[in-house]
C-alpha cells in the first residue's frame, strides 16, 4: 500500500488514491462474473463465499425460501452485480480524486452543517421526541437522503434487500452469462452474535460508560471531601463521530463497525438524570465498597437508558428493517471485501457471503414476491405528508 497522505506543489496535504494491488480488488467493479466469483472464493481465503449465480426460477425459489427462514441475518441488496462494495462517501472520493479535504473530516463537517440546519431544527426536533441527539442519529439521516457518509445499509428483512437489488436496475442485458451487468446482487452476513470480537458501536460506549463507572465509584469515600464529577457519564459524551475535546474520543477513526439494533421492547421507565443523582450519592456515600452488586445495577440501569435514548429514529430505518455497518478504512478507495480478508489479523470477521441473480428473474421471481407483500417503493420509502392523505377521505 502507498502512502495514505501525500503533499501539492504549494506543500498542501492531499488525498493520494491507493496504488493498484497486485490483483484486481483495487478496480472499482468487476468485469466479468467469473472474475468475481474466482475472486470470492479464490483470494477470499474462505472469508468470502459467493454463491454462484441464480439464472432460474426453482434456484431462486431454492435460496430464497431456505434463508428466508434463518435469523440473525443481515442483508444487503444493489442493483448491479459488477459493483464493489463501497460507501456513498468512498464513491464521492472516487469521483472527485482532489478534494483536498479529508474524507473523515468531510464527515465531521457535514453532521455540524446539519446540527445548525433551518435555524438548529434538528436538535429542537429530537428534544421533543425524547430521543437524544447523537453523530449516529445524525449520520442515519444523512445516509438516507443522499448525503455522503460511512454508512453501508443493510436490513435485518430478506425482502427489503431485495427491493433495493432491483430498485432502479438497468433492464437491458447481454446474451453473455458471463456479464456481471445482467445480474443483481444480495449480500449476507450470518450469526453476527456469535463474533464478540466485532466492533459494535453500542458495545463500546458501554465499555466506556464502565470504566467510567468503576472509575468514579473507586475514587470516592465518605468524608473524603473530594469534589464528584460526573460530567463523563452525561449521554452525550457517547456516540460522537469526533470529540475536539478529546484527540482519541468519537468514532472517527474506527475503520469497521456495526450498528445493529439493540433496543429492548419495553420503554425504559427511568430519567437519567435521577439515576445520575443517585449514583453520586451512593459514591459518596462509599456504597459500592459495601455492596459491589450495586455498581453493577446502577450500569445496567444507565445502559439501557442510553440504548433506548439513542436509537436511531427515524421511518426509513422502521420500514425497511435497517441497519448500518460503518466502514470507514485509512486506505478509503479499498472496496469492503478486501477489507474483509486483508484486515489486521486480530479483527476475526464472519464470512460475507454474495449471490448474483440474472435480472431476468426480477419480473418473473423477485417483484411478484414483493408486491404479493407489500413491499413497494412507498412502503420502503415512507413520506408523510402522503401517509396522511392517504386516508382522507376523497
Amino acid at each position: 500500500m502507498s502512502e495514505r497522505f501525500t503533499l501539492n506543489a504549494d506543500g498542501e496535504l492531499i488525498f493520494n488514491p491507493m496504488k493498484e494491488p497486485n490483483y484486481n480488488w483495487g478496480t472499482q467493479s468487476y468485469s466479468t462474473l467469473d472474475e468475481k466469483i474466482n475472486l470470492w472464493n479464490g483470494e477470499g481465503q474462505g472469508k468470502l463465499v459467493h454463491h454462484g449465480a441464480i439464472s432460474k426460477h426453482d434456484e431462486f425459489d431454492d435460496w430464497y425460501n431456505h434463508y428466508s427462514n434463518l435469523n440473525n441475518i443481515i442483508y444487503r441488496g444493489l442493483n448491479n452485480a459488477k459493483y464493489k462494495l463501497f460507501t456513498s462517501l468512498q464513491v464521492h472520493y472516487l469521483l472527485n480524486r482532489n478534494l483536498r479535504i479529508l474524507p473523515r473530516d468531510f464527515v465531521t463537517q457535514e453532521i455540524d452543517l446539519l446540527k445548525k440546519a433551518n435555524n438548529q431544527l434538528y436538535p429542537g426536533y429530537f428534544s421533543t421526541l425524547g430521543v437524544q441527539e447523537t453523530d449516529f442519529l445524525y449520520l442515519s439521516l444523512m445516509q438516507h437522503y443522499r448525503a455522503k457518509t460511512p454508512f453501508m445499509d443493510f436490513s435485518h428483512s430478506i425482502d427489503s434487500a431485495l427491493f433495493f437489488a432491483q430498485d432502479g436496475y438497468d433492464k437491458s442485458w447481454c446474451c453473455s452469462k458471463k456479464n456481471p451487468n445482467n445480474y443483481v446482487s444480495m449480500y449476507w452476513i450470518e450469526e453476527l452474535e456469535k463474533h464478540s470480537e466485532l466492533v459494535n458501536t453500542i458495545n463500546m460506549y458501554a465499555d466506556s460508560l464502565r470504566r467510567a463507572l468503576d472509575g468514579i465509584a473507586g475514587s470516592y469515600t465518605p468524608n473524603s471531601g473530594m469534589q464528584l464529577d460526573i460530567s463523563i457519564l452525561r449521554i452525550e459524551n457517547y456516540l460522537k463521530w469526533s470529540d475536539p475535546n478529546n484527540g482519541g474520543g468519537g468514532f472517527k477513526d474506527v475503520e469497521l463497525g456495526f450498528l445493529i439494533d439493540q433496543t429492548k421492547k419495553q420503554n425504559v421507565n427511568y430519567d437519567y438524570d435521577f439515576v445520575l443523582q443517585a449514583f453520586q450519592n451512593d459514591a459518596k456515600a462509599g456504597s459500592f465498597a459495601a455492596n459491589p452488586k450495586l455498581l453493577d445495577n446502577y450500569y445496567n440501569i444507565l445502559h439501557d437508558i442510553i440504548v433506548y435514548n439513542t436509537r436511531l429514529t427515524n421511518l426509513n430505518i422502521v420500514a425497511q428493517k435497517g441497519c448500518f455497518i460503518l466502514y470507514n478504512p485509512n486506505q478509503p478507495f479499498v472496496p469492503m471485501e478486501e477489507y474483509w480478508v486483508k484486515n489486521p489479523t486480530f479483527l476475526h470477521l464472519p464470512k460475507l457471503h454474495c449471490v448474483d441473480i440474472h435480472k431476468d428473474l426480477i419480473p418473473t421471481c423477485i417483484l411478484p414476491l414483493l408486491k404479493g407483500k407489500g413491499i413497494t417503493k412507498e412502503y420502503i420509502y415512507p413520506i408523510e405528508k402522503d401517509i396522511v392523505s392517504s386516508i382522507v377521505a376523497k
